[in-house]
């Protein structure tokens, strides 16, 4: 049995992933489609339009046969820490053929290039940067810079992932073969950024969004009309019926948490306690914390031209859900059955034999499953998941379920 897997976010599930796994099955012979989706919040740093079990449902109807989930740490990462362990993870699965991703190139030759230059980093390439820095560049454009033609390959989002996904997979020495498919961008819509063009039918681009021009739309549109020509219809009315029921959680939600563990800093050292934050970033989140009104404000206040948003809003996303840095190891993977098609059985049976990691179907199980360093990572995600539940519902004045209660999505 032939299998492939897709990392993703699906936030929200659009006609972009029903494509891609539609034609990975098509064009890889693939039988069966594993999709690795993030939690609760994302690797730009922000909580997810809406939670990991709507998302892994939309996905599953989607085309997908297996959702498993990728632990907030992991998928909250930098692009080379988010591909590095989610490629680990699938490939101890011990059943997966074919890693499958989306690039703005399409040239799997090329990205393969690009990797193996990365992979390096050269005293030449790095004195290259160093030289540009200097000359007051950032960091992005002096890297960029220093690359020369790969430069210009990576200076695109999933061009970026691609290329970090074939260094994991070389440096892992993967049994994982890499495939990719050609991203398209479309016509601006309506105000938005460059849209992702619609690939079921490339004549409608124009009307087409791109994840994050849904995303604004979503937030700026409370009926969400707008959204049906990018969303499959299968999935659209689950998606319009969660947000409409029960709103979403914006970065700025988060504000009075990130605010309260900036107070209980006793010095810049006490933040470098958690993930991601670095001295610099530590030094001026502590001496502006007065400052923290609202969590996108003060992203915006520590942002530099070497210290991109995404990387900020990382951090600051780390402080207010108290996310320590921890000493990873191969004990420390674990997955969670996020949901399932009835049909994969079979996949299911094969995961029990061939996962090298610890694979839940029940939360409950994890005591009694997990090694000590995978089940401190399972309780910070059952804690960081229960507080995306608990400000979501309290937008709503009701209480919310306990992500440990949950249980997997059956389609």
């Amino acid at each position: 049995m032939r299998t492939a897997a897709i990392i993703a976010e699906c936030n929200p599930f659009h006609k972009g992933h029903e494509y891609l796994i539609r034609t990975a099955r098509e064009q890889t012979g693939a039988e069966r489609i594993i999709v690795l989706l993030s939690g609760d919040y994302v690797q730009r740093g922000i909580p997810a339009v809406t939670d990991r079990h709507v998302r892994a449902k939309m996905t599953l109807l989607g085309g997908a046969d297996l959702v498993l989930s990728y632990p907030t740490r992991f998928a909250t990462a930098s692009a080379e820490a988010f591909a590095y362990h989610a490629v680990s993870m699938l490939d101890r699965l011990g059943c997966v053929d074919i890693l499958v991703f989306g690039s703005e190139s399409g040239d799997l030759e090329a990205l393969r290039n690009a990797a193996d230059f990365f992979a390096e980093e050269n005293e030449e390439f790095q004195t290259k940067i160093k030289d540009s820095l200097k000359q007051g560049a950032s960091f992005a454009r002096a890297r960029a810079e220093a690359a020369g033609e790969y430069g210009k390959l990576v200076n695109s989002p999933n061009n970026i992932l691609a290329v970090e996904y074939l260094k994991a997979l070389k440096k892992i020495g993967s049994r994982m073969g890499p495939w990719t498919l050609k991203r398209y961008i479309g016509e601006e819509v309506k105000g938005n950024k460059a849209s992702f063009e619609s690939l079921s039918d490339k004549a409608e681009s124009k009307h087409s969004f791109s994840a994050s021009a849904i995303r604004k739309l979503i937030s700026e549109n409370p009926h969400l009309s707008g959204i049906e020509k990018e969303i499959p219809t299968a999935v659209l009315e689950i998606l319009k019926k969660d947000i409409l029921e029960n709103g979403t959680v914006k970065a700025d939600d988060l504000s009075l948490l990130l605010q309260d563990r900036l107070l209980r800093a006793e010095s810049s050292e006490d933040l470098l306690h958690y993930q991601d934050v670095t001295e610099e970033l530590a030094a001026a989140a502590f001496r502006n914390r007065n400052q923290c009104v609202r969590f996108c404000s003060f992203s915006e206040l520590l942002h530099t031209k070497n210290r991109t948003h995404s990387a900020v809003n990382r951090a600051l996303l780390h402080i207010a859900l108290d996310i320590p840095v921890l000493s990873i190891d191969e004990t420390s993977y674990y997955t969670q059955i996020l949901g399932f098609r009835k049909e994969a059985g079979e996949l299911l049976h094969l995961l029990k034999k061939t996962s090298d990691i610890p694979i839940l179907a029940k939360a409950a199980d994890a005591k009694d499953v997990l090694t000590e360093s995978a089940l401190s990572v399972f309780e910070e995600e059952m804690r960081v998941c229960d507080i995306y539940g608990a400000v979501r519902a309290r937008k709503k004045e009701r209480p919310f379920i306990s992500e440990i209660t949950k249980s997997p999505e059956i389609v």
